[in-house]
C-alpha cells in the first residue's frame, strides 16, 4: 500500500484544486493514506525539493509536479521504470497586442491562459486577494484574448526550497504561454520588468526544465532571455511524458 502526500503553496495554481480533489478521492477507493500540506501555512518535513506550485509525493519522495487525473495517476506509481527524457519543441517568439497587470478584476484571464479556459470555479481570485501585497504578475493579450500569464512572489515570501531568498529578488511562480503556434513568454517579460523594478525588485529568478517547456519554459529559453544558471536543483518526473533535470536560474533587471 503507497502513502500519498500532496505539499502546495496554497490555492495559486487552478491544477492543485484538482489534483488535491483526485488524490483524496483516489486514495479512499483504493485504502491509501492521503494528506496534503499547505506549505505556506503548515511547517512540515518535506520529502524533497519543492519547486512546482504543487508537488506529489509517493511513500516520502517527491515525484512530479504535474496535475494528477484518472488517466495518469498510475503512472505515479511506474515513474522509476521509465528512462524516457522529456524533449519539448521551441516554439518561435510571439508579439502580445497588450499586457496588464494582474488584479482581483482580471484573475479570471489568468486561469484561463493556465487551464485552456476551464476549472474557474477555484480558489486563485482569494488566494491571490491574500497575497496581493507579494505578488507582481502580468497578463498578456493576443486579439483581445488572454494568452500568456507571468506571475511573481516576493522570493522572501516564497516557500519553494532551493531557490534564493531576500528582500530584492522575485521568483517566477509561472511563466506560461498557451498557443500552439507561437511562444509569448518573452515578449511578455520584457513588457513586465519595468514595472517589477518599480516595485523594488531588481533580479528575477526561475525554476525552468533542462528540455522540458515545465515549468516555465526550458533551460535554453531562459538562456535566451537573459538568465543565467545559478544551480542544478535535481530531476523531476512529467506523468505520461519522461524525465527532465529542473534548473534554478537568474536574471538582473
Amino acid at each position: 500500500m503507497h502513502t500519498i502526500k500532496l505539499y502546495h503553496l496554497g490555492y495559486y495554481c487552478p491544477w492543485c484544486e484538482s489534483t488535491q480533489a483526485f488524490l483524496q478521492a483516489y486514495c479512499a477507493r483504493h485504502h491509501m493514506p492521503f494528506s496534503s500540506v499547505d506549505i505556506q501555512t503548515q511547517k512540515a518535513q518535506v520529502d524533497g525539493l519543492v519547486v512546482f506550485p504543487f508537488n506529489t509525493a509517493v511513500d516520502g519522495t517527491i515525484i512530479t509536479g504535474s496535475p494528477v487525473f484518472k488517466s495518469n495517476v498510475e503512472d505515479l506509481f511506474q515513474c522509476t521504470r521509465i528512462h524516457t527524457q522529456v524533449e519539448d519543441k521551441v516554439l518561435p517568439n510571439g508579439t502580445l497586442d497588450a499586457a496588464a497587470l494582474l488584479s482581483e478584476d482580471n484573475i479570471n484571464d489568468s486561469v484561463s491562459v493556465c487551464t485552456d479556459k476551464a476549472l474557474f470555479n477555484c480558489r486563485k481570485k482569494q488566494w491571490f486577494t491574500g497575497n496581493s501585497n507579494n505578488i507582481i504578475g502580468f497578463i498578456g493579450y493576443k486579439n483581445n484574448s488572454p494568452t500568456a500569464i507571468l506571475e511573481t512572489m516576493k522570493s522572501e515570501a516564497c516557500a519553494f526550497t532551493g531557490i534564493i531568498q531576500n528582500d530584492y529578488t522575485a521568483t517566477i511562480l509561472c511563466c506560461y504561454s498557451n498557443p500552439d503556434d507561437y511562444d509569448y513568454k518573452y515578449d511578455l517579460l520584457e513588457k513586465s520588468i519595468a514595472t517589477i523594478k518599480a516595485r523594488g525588485m531588481s533580479e528575477l529568478e526561475a525554476i525552468v526544465g533542462e528540455h522540458s517547456y515545465y515549468p516555465n519554459g526550458t533551460l535554453q529559453q531562459f538562456e535566451d532571455y537573459g538568465f543565467v544558471r545559478c544551480k542544478e536543483l535535481g530531476t523531476t518526473y512529467l506523468l505520461h511524458r519522461g524525465h527532465d533535470s529542473l534548473w534554478l536560474v537568474k536574471k538582473t533587471l
